[in-house]
């Protein structure tokens, strides 16, 4: 199995783009996106190593490539990693 791509966020341009797009912060992005509240908190706060498909989904939602809101040089946002799976409960 390849290793996880991974890219640091730009936590203050997610932040900036969110507020932009109209929504009145983290936890409502957050459900725009379907993702807990605390780990979009994690991304622009303190701005972790984050796997493609993470900041693949954040960028989607903000209507933007993922070079725009990270380190990532790239602009192929559709790469080949699939989304991890949930089990069932």
């Amino acid at each position: 199995m390849p290793p996880i791509q991974t890219a640091r966020p730009d936590g203050a341009k997610i932040r900036e783009l969110m507020n932009a797009r109209g929504y009145s912060g983290v936890t409502d992005f957050a459900r725009a996106i379907s993702r807990p509240r605390q780990s979009i908190w994690n991304i622009v706060g303190y701005e972790p190593q984050t796997g493609l498909w993470f900041l693949r989904q954040i960028a989607r939602g903000l209507g933007v490539r993922v070079s725009d809101i990270s380190d990532w040089a790239a602009d192929d946002d559709t790469g080949s990693e699939p989304e991890p799976k949930v089990p069932a409960a």
